[in-house]
């Protein structure tokens, strides 16, 4: 019998697969699957159904109830126990009580409950007692017991695949095994046994096998005891009102859920009657729960009702509806049935949202695969939304099943073809620094302004500074902040991540818009993400219970997680490590980018690196051995450097080869010419800098880069201002770059940490990024505390200088070229030389301005956010932007918003005809309340005549081909029914004899407009624009049939 509950689970997770046979002969398998029940037994041939039916109450007696017996009830102390305790003694007289428990006199309020049922005239004794203990159990049972009622039981719900031995036993246990012994030691004292069952016995339940398994075992026990005359009852009960504790688990979502199907609370008052209407019944087996027969009815019309409960809502066949696009309705089948599942409204599941951050687990999973299996007779595997997981995936692989029947390989992208004449190319850039410093144009104006961003230790970290020489350093404002929603991160999750996490996540989407690529498309790429992350002291000695972060510290701190959170969030399917190797992590990761790029291992790549101090220990161990600056300053080559000064930031790059940068119009910010790693090896000490290495590795990337020591104009140095390191690497660089070279051009030397401080492992990336400034305005700027310079250091030994002012980049006659050194504590040393970006190729001529059509030039700033006060700060930022850069042009700027960006549920468009009126209204948009967001389908309408105007369309047929090839193609169909070509009226100059046919002659304006409407479905088509619906006026009703499939392109034509 427990295996049959557990089969009935089973069929609830794989509907189909698996049907309980009980024959009283041979066994005739084809007999029974053509009832198509999911159990049936055969007796003498025939096939027999369990079917639940109504039964009339009966008679007020209760079997097997004495009131002067005593009455047994295990698991007395819980809510069902201690309200069934009540009832008995009110409602039927019962003046003697046991009430056993696992917990027995220590249970929460059982003091409370013995003291109300002795106020109520009865004598109740709560006693301890582990139901799975035979002995103790058995020893309850006295000769004088009227009554045992066996209340007690365990849940430990999950899938079938996932239950063990051991959560068998802790369910069977409890409810089966104490059952049987309540059963042996009854079975001579006359004492009814009333089994508290569950309704789960008789239709399994998804996720509770052992649970369905253990009520099936006490359905047949009864049935059992009944045939050899002992008095029995088991009541299967259905969903309890969760105040009793029986439900309790369940939340508010999955309660809407059930009720969807029929099944309602039952509160306590009402179960009591039921109990009592129970015992009147003189069944060995009963179910007791409430339905709602209209909800029951829906889940019966589609499909959803178990077959015992199918005589209370008898299937009715759906009528034939018109077939649907697939690619629409599979994503709204899927957000449907994921809000059915989740007990809401198909408009509150975003698509695109990580089932997980919807609230799926594997039982809510698994009932979403049978919903679509039904839904769409496709064959799932259990795993299906785990492995797509978000709607819009699922949706998406659902489209592919049933496009082609078979399912995808997991990649059947092809192998990269590498091209060592196709270098690799920075094309987005993203950073946070000290001194409000949140963009490379910030970071930019601090360096150019030869601005210092160190200060005072933050109030706001609770750090004990007593005994610190050192209070100063470089550190972010906005450090602690984070838009945990923005990425579908619980505040709980966010609370439990590494600062140096959570900059990773937004500056990594601030590189990306910056590339003009919007991240929300990458989801599914080969995007390789390299981040360079040093510190892990985020969280450490934290009360984790306090804290309310239990289940995500690990993740939260560990490192390694750091690269695959970035790739997690973003959907990336490149490579995806993190990189340690102290100071020079963020160079090494941008190496092993370049490499993985080149080698064809991904198609674009993101170069990161990441450091928040989130304790002051780094201080304390470096002014212990004399390497912190006494004023927190870095001075790098400088007379008066006395030490390093620690700082954070984070810095992204995004890279590609600089084929793809042009295919996809990405603007190219400079080349990554070469870059080299390697390590100090046996040198002086383990943290000591190694000069020979150092040297090696400069020549190891001028080696890669085909060049010469001499091809290089600046180098953005180490440079961390240490009394041993800076000594070491100037001597280097003497005898690399130094040598090989005119007096009079000199290799430049400087250092952003002058600016910004040591920002450790995010430090070679705040070189990369000023240096990549530089390239790109032809200016070097000054590097501060240089002047004087070091003593410590012979700089006759070649041509180098300190930048100790701002100049102009050296003249060359060739593209500009800079290189970035970075040198970590472990002793790995990395070097990277970057290039001006390429001349870019000459764009093709715009059109001329179309005739007619300067009525029609206003454009539209198009802003989306997640969030009502995003979407004013998005309005803000950018009026700000705007104001700096007035040389944008607004039609740049219309497109970029548009093809650049994500779109978001809160959305504003400004319009204007000019600069000044867009800038008007953005300001407006910044101040104002945007209304709530209204997800509806989309429309397209066809209009009919009135809507013709001269040269409609000449500007789309110059500019996109996919236009002018529609266009064309049904200019061909239309023109064999004309009696001339309709392009010549079509393109005609307004005012001239064509454009008049074309206004006045209807002849030649509905098929134009025919015409034209096409196109322009073709390519709002092409742009990924898929409407829900499409609607006609007039003749516009030709084209939305043509378009939606109804009539061929000849038929339409006519």
């Amino acid at each position: 019998a427990a295996v049959w509950g557990l089969v009935r689970a089973a069929q609830a997770e794989a509907p189909g697969r698996f049907v309980l046979v009980d024959s009283d002969g041979d066994l005739d398998a084809a007999t029974a699957l053509a009832t198509g029940e999911p159990q049936v037994a055969i007796r003498a041939g025939v096939p027999h159904a369990a079917r639940l039916v109504p039964v009339p109450a009966g008679p007020s007696s209760a079997q097997g109830l004495d009131p002067g017996g005593p009455v047994l009830i295990t698991g007395g102390t819980g809510g069902l126990g201690s309200a069934l305790a009540r009832h008995l003694v009110t409602r039927h007289g019962v003046r003697r009580l046991v009430l056993a428990s696992r917990r027995g006199p220590d249970a929460p309020g059982a003091e409370d409950l013995v003291a109300e049922l002795t106020e109520l005239g009865a004598s109740a004794r709560v006693v301890r007692c582990d139901v799975t203990d035979r002995a103790a159990l058995t020893s309850l049972v006295t000769p004088d017991l009227s009554m045992v009622v066996h209340t007690a039981g365990v849940l430990d719900d999950g899938v079938l695949d996932s239950l063990t031995a051991d959560r068998m036993d802790t369910v069977l246990a409890p409810k089966a095994d104490a059952a049987w012994y309540l059963h042996e030691a009854t079975a001579h004292t006359g004492a009814a046994l009333v089994l508290f069952s569950s309704v789960l016995g008789v239709c399994g339940g998804m996720g509770q096998a052992n649970y369905a398994a253990a009520n099936a075992f006490l359905d047949a026990l009864a049935a059992h005891r009944h045939e050899r005359g002992l008095p029995t009852l088991s009541i299967g009960w259905g969903l309890w009102d969760r105040a009793t504790g029986m439900a309790g688990q369940l939340r508010d979502a999955d309660v809407v859920r059930l009720r969807r199907r029929g099944l309602v609370e039952l509160p306590v008052d009402s179960g009591l009657e039921l109990f009592d209407a129970a015992l009147a019944q003189h069944r060995p087996h009963v179910v007791a729960m409430p339905v709602d027969r209209a909800a029951l009815q829906v889940s019966a019309d589609l499909g959803e009702l178990p077959a015992v409960l199918r005589d209370l809502a008898p299937h009715r066949p759906a009528a034939p509806s018109a077939v649907r696009s697939a690619p629409t309705d599979l994503l709204e089948l899927t957000r449907t049935e994921t809000a059915v599942v989740l007990g809401t409204s198909g408009e509150q599941v975003d698509p695109d949202r990580k089932f997980r951050d919807l609230g799926f687990d594997s039982l809510l999973a698994v009932e979403l695969r049978n919903r679509l299996k039904t839904a769409t007779g496709m064959a799932l595997p259990a795993a299906v939304v785990f492995d797509y997981p978000t709607p819009a995936a699922l949706a998406g692989h659902l489209r592919d099943r049933a496009a082609g029947g078979t399912v995808r390989a997991a990649d059947e992208r092809p192998v990269a073809v590498v091209d060592d004449t196709d270098p690799v190319v920075v094309v987005g850039m993203g950073c946070r620094y000290p001194g409000g410093i949140d963009s490379p144009a910030g970071l930019w104006e601090a360096v150019a302004g030869a601005r210092e961003v160190i200060g005072d230790f933050p109030a706001d970290r609770g750090w004990q500074v007593e005994g610190l020489s050192v209070r100063r350093g470089g550190f972010l404002a906005d450090a602690g902040d984070f838009d945990a929603a923005f990425f579908g991160i619980n505040p709980h999750e966010a609370a439990a991540m590494d600062p140096q996490q959570r900059l990773l996540l937004e500056v990594s989407w601030e590189a990306l818009e910056h590339a003009g690529i919007v991240p929300d498309t990458l989801a599914g790429s080969r995007t390789g993400v390299f981040a360079g992350v040093m510190s892990q002291e985020y969280g450490a000695g934290a009360d984790e219970a306090a804290a309310g972060v239990e289940g995500y510290r690990l993740t939260g701190s560990q490192g390694s997680v750091a690269s695959g959170r970035v790739a997690y969030a973003l959907g990336l399917e490149g490579p995806a490590l993190t990189v340690d190797t102290a100071c020079s992590s963020s160079l090494v990761a941008l190496h092993l980018a370049a490499r993985s790029l080149r080698s064809g291992e991904c198609d674009l790549a993101l170069a990161a690196a990441a450091t928040v101090i989130a304790t002051p220990r780094v201080f304390a161990e470096f002014a212990k051995q004399g390497g912190l600056a006494s004023d927190g300053r870095c001075k790098p080559f400088g007379a008066t450097a006395d030490g390093t000064g620690w700082s954070e930031g984070a810095g992204v790059l995004v890279l590609e080869r600089l084929s793809r940068a042009r295919e996809h119009g990405h603007r190219v910010l400079a080349v990554v010419r070469g870059s080299a790693v390697n390590q100090d090896g046996a040198s002086n000490g383990l943290t000591a800098p190694n000069g020979p290495a150092q040297q090696r590795v400069i020549r190891a990337a001028l080696a890669e880069a085909g060049l010469s020591t001499g091809d290089v104009d600046v180098l953005e140095a180490h440079g961390t201002g240490t009394v041993l390191g800076d000594p070491i690497e100037a001597e280097a660089v003497l005898a690399t770059y130094g040598q090989g070279r005119p007096a009079e051009r000199p290799l430049l030397l400087g250092s952003v940490k002058s600016n910004i401080g040591h920002t450790q492992a995010a430090a070679g990336m705040a070189g990369v990024i000023k240096m990549i400034g530089a390239l790109d305005r032809g200016t070097v700027p000054a590097s501060l505390h240089a002047d004087p310079p070091t003593s410590a250091v012979d700089w006759t030994g070649g041509a180098v200088a300190l930048a100790t002012e701002s100049v102009d980049w050296p003249p060359t006659g060739r593209l500009r070229r800079a290189a970035v050194s970075a040198f970590g504590i472990s002793g790995t040393n990395a070097h990277v030389i970057l290039e001006q970006a390429p001349v870019r190729p000459e764009p093709e001529p715009e059109p001329e301005p179309v005739a007619g059509a300067e009525d029609r030039a206003e454009l539209a700033w198009v802003l989306s956010a997640r969030t009502r006060p995003a979407l004013r700060g998005q309005a803000a930022r950018l009026l700000t932007h705007l104001r700096s850069n007035e040389d944008l042009a607004p039609a740049a700027v219309a497109t970029a918003l548009v093809a650049t960006r994500s779109r978001f549920p809160y959305r504003a468009v400004v319009t204007g005809t000019d600069r000044a009126e867009l800038l008007d209204r953005l300001a407006e948009t910044a101040r104002a309340e945007p209304a709530e967001p209204a997800p509806g389908p989309l429309v397209f309408l066809f209009p009919g005549h009135g809507s013709q105007y001269a040269s409609m369309g000449a500007g789309l047929y110059n500019r996109f081909r996919t236009y002018a090839d529609a266009l064309d193609e049904v200019l061909a169909a239309l023109d064999a029914n004309l009696e001339r070509p309709l392009a010549d009226l079509l393109f005609a100059e307004k005012g001239s004899p064509g454009a008049a046919l074309l206004q006045d002659r209807t002849e030649f304006t509905q098929p134009a407009l025919f015409a034209v409407e096409v196109a322009l479905f073709r390519l709002v088509e092409s742009l990924g624009l898929r409407p829900d619906h499409l609607l006609g006026h007039s003749f516009g009703e030709l084209a939305a049939a043509h378009v939606a499939g109804v009539l061929s392109l000849p038929d339409a034509a006519r």
